[in-house]
């Protein structure tokens, strides 16, 4: 069973990674194909954490390397945030400039705690 979880972990993460790519290099300037890029890009790090935790036999190891993956979990809603609002064309106006700056401030601050016991206990 867990090999089933491994490996649908592996398909989403490198699904959302050439989702990634694929939006990016399509318009480059275009300011929705790149935080489009951004969200899929940081939603398939943070779908490796299965795979990667299941095929690491070392136990701190593993709790390591899903530590890292998780740093990507941390900055999803910001992003996705950040994503919405330029979708819907109001990530020019004052106050979602400052909401978008406090989502990815308070994203930070998780950062900290991230490598500690209060985040991922094991």
């Amino acid at each position: 069973m867990w090999l089933l979880f491994a490996i649908s972990s592996l398909v989403a993460s490198l699904s959302c990674i050439i989702f990634a790519i694929l939006a990016y290099t399509n318009n480059r300037k275009s300011k929705l194909n790149f935080r489009f890029s951004i969200i899929s890009f940081v939603i398939g790090i943070w779908a490796l954490f299965p795979f990667i935790t299941s095929i690491i036999p070392d136990n701190e190891k593993a709790l390591l390397y899903g530590r890292i993956c998780y740093i990507f979990a941390i900055f999803t809603p910001p992003a996705f945030f950040h994503f919405v609002f330029v979708t819907i064309g109001i990530d020019r106006k004052r106050f979602s400039k400052y909401s978008i700056y406090i989502s990815y401030c308070f994203s930070l601050f998780f950062l900290l705690f991230s490598f500690s016991d209060l985040f991922i206990k094991g």
